[in-house]
């Protein structure tokens, strides 16, 4: 049986056509839907687009990666990185900031929160028998002028892998803010190293 795995994705699998999609905006809450759902196949025009709680996202997420099939692209929009200083202390990455007031840190705040969420969801897939390789791939929509919902969020990190935005997208090895900072996997201190993925932001 062959041995699969969960690990970053390329900047070169970000297209349509590398396998099957799942694009979720995180959430995690005690009782809302607040996490948005996309699921698009190689068929473009053919998506899945519901609302669920996080438990029902997990649950959608381990069902999908438990049946053989192509690789599932799993894009979530969380921080699946971080950034330390030389000294050791946490500092943002070039994603996580656009101008002096607009900021998300992986490390504060609502970017803190999704980190959480993933990390969870992450260690229950690594706990399960997987019958695919799973992609990650982080997705980033914020800098909102406008209020946004999670499937709408959803859909606009979807249409960045649609048509192929390479202006949209950040290499693991353009993610540091300065030059002496060390980017690291986001869950490699829970004993989770899945690499580096590229930044898809919309």
């Amino acid at each position: 049986m062959p041995e699969y795995s969960i690990h970053a994705g390329t900047v070169d699998d970000i297209r349509p056509d590398s396998g099957e999609w799942l694009v979720i905006d995180l959430g995690f809450a005690q009782k809302s839907k607040s996490c948005g759902v996309l699921r698009a196949n190689t068929n473009s025009d053919d998506l899945m687009l519901e609302n669920h709680t996080f438990t029902t996202m997990q649950e959608i997420v381990l069902e999908t990666v438990s049946f053989s099939g192509n690789p599932l692209n799993l894009l979530l929009e969380a921080p699946l990185s971080v950034a330390f200083t030389k000294e050791g202390n946490p500092t943002h990455r070039k994603t996580d900031r656009r101008g002096p007031n607009e900021r998300r840190d992986w490390y504060s705040g609502p970017g803190a929160a999704v980190l959480l969420s993933a990390t969870y969801l992450l260690r229950a897939m690594s706990h399960t028998n997987l019958y695919r390789d799973v992609r990650l791939f982080e997705g980033f929509k914020s800098f909102k002028r406008t209020p946004s919902s999670h499937l709408s969020d959803a859909k606009a990190l979807w249409q960045i892998v649609r048509h192929r935005d390479r202006s949209a997208i950040t290499a693991p090895n353009d993610l540091q803010a300065t030059a002496s900072d060390t980017i690291v996997s986001a869950f490699a201190v829970a004993g989770m190293d899945f690499g580096i993925p590229p930044v898809i932001m919309a």
